[in-house]
């Protein structure tokens, strides 16, 4: 994937993040990974394994279609 693609995937995580009103340490304990790989996420710096990208979408409620297009 290109720097931005992820990039752009990470700007969707965080505003939906926001919008749930859940911090990054919050998102990665229910996710079951560290804040800063979650952090690295948001910033676009790391390719998640889709099992990972698919528990954020799910613990903050947002479509993968979303987050992905």
């Amino acid at each position: 994937m290109t720097d931005q693609a992820l990039k752009r995937i990470g700007n969707k995580l965080q505003a939906a993040r926001k919008l749930k009103d859940l911090t990054q340490e919050q998102v990665a304990d229910n996710v079951g990974i560290s804040r800063s790989y979650y952090l690295q996420i948001e910033n676009g710096e790391r390719n998640p394994s889709s099992t990972v990208i698919m528990d954020i979408v799910r613990v903050l409620g947002v479509d993968i279609a979303d987050v992905l297009k």
